[in-house]
């Protein structure tokens, strides 16, 4: 094991350069597989940002949604992150514990997922409720224009 980790630390990175100081630039998978932008920051360091890493990023790149659409495609992220819906099961650690504000004996993050995805339901139908379950918070790529007409009537709602 330690020549294992005498090989790695051998390792020597090639950092690409902007002709400025480079922080981040990502490595070479990275840039084959996505649209990278290199941003100089204000201190002088260079620093890769993902343009398309989710599927929604493809759509608002592609003008098939606006920028407000996108936003709003990030709400459903932000409440699907909230309910801990891609890393673990909900945290039911604040009922046992006890010593806690009434509030927070429950999950709210997963409740606020629930009402939201319950809008869109009663809003756009079941189609409605899998297009965001399956291409904005699992991030499924899909080309069936049906699909993608959904999604945009999903995100208009205000």
């Amino acid at each position: 094991m330690t020549s294992i980790c005498r090989s790695q630390s051998n390792r020597t990175k090639k950092p690409m350069t902007t002709g400025s100081k480079v922080n981040d630039i990502g490595s070479l998978q990275l840039h084959s597989k996505h649209d990278i932008v290199i941003e100089t920051l204000d201190t002088g360091l260079a620093r890769a940002t993902v343009r398309d890493q989710l599927f929604i990023d493809k759509l608002l790149l592609a003008g098939l949604i606006t920028l407000h659409q996108h936003s709003r495609a990030g709400y459903f992220l932000r409440l699907a992150e909230l309910a801990s819906v891609h890393l673990c099961s909900p945290s039911l650690s604040p009922i046992v514990s006890g010593g806690v504000r009434k509030s927070d004996l429950y999950n709210r993050g997963l409740i606020k997922l629930s009402r939201a995805l319950k809008d869109v339901r009663h809003l756009h139908g079941q189609l409605g409720v899998d297009v965001v379950q399956d291409h904005i918070i699992e991030d499924r790529h899909t080309k069936d224009p049906v699909r993608i007409d959904a999604i945009r009537a999903v995100l208009s709602q205000t």
